[in-house]
Order: structure tokens, then C-alpha cells, then sequence
């Protein structure tokens, strides 16, 4: 888990953005901010709202956050982080008549990778190839089979007298190829 306390701020001061963690990670990163300033100068008993406005939305919602003593703090789910890019928070303090507004934080999703999906299937064209060619080496006659040389690990392709086999090596980057 990470854990970040956010100190109060001055209005318009060119505030870091809060790393609040990469697309649809899930309760990652926990931030607490500091809200004895509010309590100390508009008295104890008052409601914290803590407001964030993700990437690209036209409106801010409020997050669940809970407060302990002068902290509240704000578990980041995944639906706060639906979106990568920069986005902003800020805390509203309400006792009675009175609306409190901190500083407008800004706040940072980092991009993140897509679910995963199946993994694709390994590359099976030079097989497809190879009984191809055996297939039809079968079809006129000419096939008898394949002998591995103990010492190079070569595969030979072993025909009919009076006819060269075919030899397959593993090329540079992994794959049977036949060599002529």
C-alpha cells in the first residue's frame, strides 16, 4: 500500500500533482489529509466532503472518505482511477451556514496496461509447412523418415534411394527452417 499525507496548502501556489496510482488499480494508495487548520479555525463538529473531478469529467463527485482526529483519509479505488491523466481534488469543510474550500489539488493516474486477455497461439506456420511438404512426400513415395545427428542436433529428412533428404536447422531467431 502506498500512503500519502497531504498538507494543507496555499490557494494558487503551483501545488505537485497527487500520485493517486496507474488506471483501475484497487485500494493501492492511501491519502490522508491534513484538516486540523479547518478544525482550528471553523470549529470542531463540521462535515469534510472531499471532492474528485477524474481525467476528462465535466463535474467532480464525492469520494468515501473516512476522518480520524485531524486526518481524513481517502482510499483510492478503481473507479477513482477509471481514467489516466491529470485530474484534481479539494476538501470542503461544512459547519453549519459556513462552506470551507481548501486549495484545488491536482491529481495524477498513471497509464496502465489493458487486461490481460488469452494468450495468443504459438507460431505454427513452419509446421503447417513442414507436414505439408512431408504430405506430399508421402503422397509420390519418397518419404522413409527422420534421423537426428547425436552430436549437432541436426534433423534429417531421410528419402528414397536415389533421392537427397531434406535437412532442418534451428535458425537465429528459433525457427526450423529447411536447409537446401
Amino acid at each position: 500500500m502506498r500512503y500519502i499525507t497531504v498538507k494543507p496548502l496555499v490557494p494558487g501556489a503551483g501545488n505537485t500533482p497527487i500520485p493517486l496510482g496507474h488506471r483501475l488499480e484497487n485500494e493501492a494508495t492511501q491519502i490522508t489529509f491534513d484538516v486540523a487548520k479547518f478544525i482550528d479555525d471553523f470549529g470542531d463538529g463540521g462535515t469534510f466532503v472531499l471532492l474528485h473531478q477524474r481525467p476528462g469529467d465535466c463535474n467532480p463527485y464525492p469520494v468515501a472518505a473516512t476522518l480520524d482526529g485531524t486526518g481524513l483519509t481517502w482510499l483510492v479505488t478503481s473507479a477513482d482511477l477509471a481514467k489516466a491523466g491529470r485530474g484534481e481534488c479539494e476538501l470542503q469543510y461544512l459547519t453549519g451556514d459556513v462552506v470551507v474550500k481548501s486549495c484545488t489539488w491536482p491529481t495524477r493516474i498513471m497509464t496502465a496496461m489493458k487486461d490481460p486477455g488469452e494468450a495468443p497461439p504459438a507460431e505454427t506456420g513452419w509446421v503447417k509447412q513442414m507436414l505439408s511438404s512431408i504430405q506430399e512426400l508421402i503422397a509420390t513415395g519418397l518419404y522413409c523418415g527422420f534421423e537426428i545427428d547425436p552430436e549437432t542436433g541436426i534433423l534429417t529428412m531421410i528419402t528414397a534411394e536415389g533421392y537427397s533428404g531434406l535437412t532442418f536447422e534451428i535458425n537465429d531467431n528459433g525457427y526450423l527452417e529447411v536447409v537446401i
